[in-house]
């Protein structure tokens, strides 16, 4: 019995410190940082140090754009905005956003080019790769910043 309670008691404590020991919760979020072109690049490795720091991950570095995509914990994000009032980031969630949209394919052709699967290229977006899946009678655009980021703009 009194290994149970003592092993009871190691058991709260191993979970009293993970919650005391990660800030605010410690959330951490997929983002991407963007910065104005003039910023300086110590300001951003600044940013970027204290996001490891803090435990978090730098996924990918920007060179079309003066950013970064990172894995940080919330109260890191809210940190980074005061580093300076002149270079202010532009702080967004990081993930493949898609839009579905319904066309409809009366004409043959457009019938008979709806049966398969097609993706094409749309536009260029400086660091996002915008592509267009069309799927039956449905029509998808994707936006794709890690495509970019690997080369495969």
């Amino acid at each position: 019995m009194k290994f149970f309670g003592f092993g009871l008691l190691l058991c709260l404590y191993a979970q009293l410190l993970t919650v005391l020991g990660s800030p605010q919760g410690a959330e951490e979020e997929n983002v991407v940082i963007s910065y104005p072109d003039d910023t300086p690049s110590s300001l951003l490795q600044q940013a970027m140090d204290m996001i490891t720091d803090a435990g978090g991950i730098i996924t990918h570095e920007y060179s079309i754009i003066r950013g970064f995509a990172a894995v940080a914990p919330e109260y890191v994000l809210s940190s980074i905005t005061t580093l300076s009032p002149d270079f202010q980031p532009v702080i967004e969630q990081d993930g493949v956003v898609s839009i579905n949209d319904s066309h409809d394919w009366s004409e043959e052709e457009d019938e008979a080019d709806a049966e398969e699967d097609e993706e094409f290229y749309l536009e260029d977006l400086p660091g996002i790769m915008k592509t267009m899946q069309r799927h039956d009678d449905n029509a998808e655009v994707v936006y794709d910043t890690e495509a970019v980021t690997a080369g495969h703009s």
